[in-house]
């Protein structure tokens, strides 16, 4: 299995929704950030995850919470975003998210 933070934060799942899920199931993580606000409509909730996912630490999904609760397990960046594709350069992106994500990381090993 992977977990995706927008898509559970989405679905309005819960930490304790993972505790019921073997830790040995779990294979990766896809991480991301997204609005605090959530989506209304189907419409929405399919842009943002297509087009308008933020950079780790930089939206409302309470990553530091949901990291905790998970088993130690590869991560993928996942942001892609089109509004800021096309402002900043693929370097310029790569160093925000290696960037955000350390500092999350940093987060969730002092929390």
């Amino acid at each position: 299995m992977i977990i995706d933070p927008l898509h559970f934060d989405r679905g309005a799942n819960t930490l304790e929704d993972l505790q019921k899920v073997p830790k040995d199931c779990w294979r990766y993580m896809q991480l991301c950030d997204g609005t605090k606000e959530k989506p209304k409509d189907t419409e929405g909730l399919l842009y943002q995850a297509r087009n308008y996912r933020l950079s780790p630490g930089r939206g409302g999904i309470d990553l530091v919470s949901l990291l905790k609760a998970l088993p130690e397990m590869p991560i993928s960046i996942e942001c892609c975003n089109d509004e800021f594709a096309l402002s900043h350069s693929p370097i310029e992106r790569a160093k925000m998210y290696l960037e955000d994500t350390k500092k999350l990381l940093k987060q969730v090993a002092e929390s």
